[in-house]
């Protein structure tokens, strides 16, 4: 017997309480049944009530047989949609009453409403439009993946546009097509990568006018999918970075303290003879000074080095005119590449190299980027490569996390042999960096193990100051800072 509208709420409402309050798995079995049984699926009785998303969520359910069953519905119910589609029958919601459902604004909906007048009206304000707000198909190419992209290009073009749905959907499967065509198959992570960068561009509020120059077709799809990070960005955005940029340099060309130079050491890479040092007494007074000696062209960070243009927060283009064309320049960031989209991956050439800056540039922010002073570089001028380290606050942007974070660079560097070239630039750059703690903001769980933590830090310490403990432990600790010097060696290669 099929169930009214109703009816399947209440059966509804059920099942997410069983789920809630981890009921038996055969009791949800059972309400489960009943749906498969009873509804006769239609596109408006699903959205009225809902209980295809509620069905959909016992997919991931730790009983087999309750994962086996939500999925076997939902597909027959989409199935049973699609036919309807197909045939042009209308879409009769089972309602006790008989009555035609509710529009959103209270009033009912016309009996002459077909598919095609929701395709041409807005039933949504354009600050809440989705491609599910809107009610649209993405099913376009029967492919999953390439499906989820357009309803995300769908949704990147039509925030707070007036934009019809028909026209934002034709024209975000023309932008997934393009991107297909130039990057795809859906597979390659080069496709999925630029399918968020573009997502990420066109939603950012900053940037409003990229999403009227694309649906006016100022833009085409084929132009907008092969546009750098740069390019992508206002002209109002290009001359914001351009003044910050100049007052940053400013503020940086400040006196600096004169180098001696050794003519005694040559270089084992270029055979100058001409080396800058400094002495630093780092160990016991017994002990002789410790020599820091410096390639005389290698960067200095308070020069336009690339480390300076990424704290100044640079276009791509001027960081990569820092590294070389011949040889090919590579960029690595250490990490597992599940935990974020740029790491442990090996990134050539100036093409690849862009890329990388514009994954952390559409995933990350950042602020108070800082690095080790020039006298804690540990230089090796036989291979021309620095490591050094470097400290700055990061944000995921599309949950907002944030963490402090202390990083590694390697950086290694050639000259360059490229048409335009000439001098020391970039060759090699390494990235070592808290993984987990991206990982964790990417998924939107730092937040919750940082609260764990503080939570437990603060009941130790709590816990130290009943038994008497922490009273000794800080009286020891004063003690130990003010009669004891720490040494610290540093090893320098030359």
């Amino acid at each position: 017997m099929a169930l009214d509208a109703k009816e399947i709420e209440l059966k509804a409402k059920a099942l997410t309480k069983a789920a809630t309050q981890n009921e038996p798995a055969a009791n949800i079995v059972s309400l489960l049944k009943e749906l498969q049984t009873g509804v006769k699926a239609t596109e408006d009785l699903l959205r009225s009530t809902r209980v295809g998303i509620i069905v959909n969520k016992f997919k991931q359910h730790k009983s087999p047989e309750v994962a086996r069953l939500s999925s076997e519905i939902v597909s027959k119910w989409r199935n049973e949609v699609n036919k309807q589609k197909a045939s042009g029958s209308p879409s009769v919601s089972q309602r006790s009453s008989g009555s035609p459902r509710p529009a959103q604004n209270g009033t009912a909906s016309p009996a002459g409403t077909t598919p095609s007048d929701k395709m041409s009206k807005l039933s949504v304000p354009p600050d809440k439009r989705t491609w599910k707000a809107d009610g649209v198909d993405i099913n376009q190419t029967s492919n999953k993946i390439r499906d989820s992209c357009i309803g995300l290009m769908y949704d990147g073009l039509c925030l707070n546009s007036t934009e019809s749905p028909r026209a934002v959907l034709s024209k975000a499967c023309a932008v997934e097509a393009a991107a297909f065509s130039a990057l795809g198959p859906e597979t390659k992570e080069q496709y999925r990568t630029k399918i968020r960068s573009l997502y990420q561009n066109l939603k950012n509020k900053s940037n409003p006018t990229l999403r009227v120059r694309v649906l006016s077709n100022e833009v085409t799809p084929e132009q907008f999918v092969k546009m750098s990070h740069d390019e992508l960005k206002s002209a109002e955005q290009r001359e914001q970075e351009r003044k910050i940029q100049k007052e940053n340099m400013d503020k940086a060309m400040v006196a600096q303290a004169e180098r001696s130079i050794s003519t005694s050491l040559q270089c084992g890479k270029c055979g100058q003879r001409k080396v800058t040092y400094t002495e630093a007494q780092t160990r016991s007074a017994d002990e002789p000074m410790t020599l820091f000696f410096l390639h005389p062209q290698l960067p200095n960070p308070t020069h336009p080095s690339p480390l300076r243009r990424l704290r100044l927060r640079s276009p791509a283009t001027v960081l990569l005119s820092h590294f070389t064309a011949d040889p090919l320049p590579m960029v690595h960031e250490h990490g597992l590449p599940v935990l974020a989209p740029f790491l442990g991956r090996t990134f050539t050439g100036k093409d690849g190299v862009g890329r990388y800056f514009e994954l952390i540039a559409d995933l990350l922010s950042f602020e108070k980027m800082s690095f080790d002073g020039e006298d804690e570089w540990i230089v090796d001028t036989v291979s021309m490569a620095v490591s050094l380290r470097g400290r700055a606050r990061f944000t995921w942007k599309e949950t907002g996390e944030g963490w402090d974070e202390t990083f590694c660079y390697r950086i290694g560097l050639a000259e360059d042999q490229g048409k335009g070239g000439g001098g020391l630039k970039v060759q090699e750059y390494r990235v070592w960096a808290d993984t987990g703690a991206a990982y964790l903001a990417r998924t939107h769980q730092l937040g919750e193990v940082q609260r764990e933590l503080a939570e437990r830090e603060t009941k130790k310490s709590m816990e130290r100051t009943r038994s008497g403990h922490g009273n000794l432990m800080g009286e020891g600790q004063r003690v130990y800072s003010g009669g004891v010097r720490r040494h610290r060696r540093v090893t320098c290669f030359m």
